[in-house]
């Protein structure tokens, strides 16, 4: 990885904080942080592809699929 991936990184961010919400009392905002996250990193697909972005993608389905 010569370059860090902005949008990922921030998605990576996001998937993160989404996760950490998942046990407390605002599922919902989980789901719109890893909603979130997706959008960040799936914005750079077409530009880089790389197992960070795919490690991104993969967290933020386990967690939008485990909060819906």
């Amino acid at each position: 990885m010569k370059k860090i991936h902005v949008f990922t990184t921030i998605g990576l961010i996001f998937v993160f904080t989404g996760i950490a919400l998942m046990p407390s009392k605002l599922p919902i905002l989980a789901s719109v942080y890893a909603l979130l996250a997706y959008f960040f990193s799936i914005k750079e697909v077409s530009t880089y592809t790389s197992w960070y972005q795919f490690s991104t993608v993969f967290f933020f389905r386990i967690a939008f699929g485990y909060k819906c």
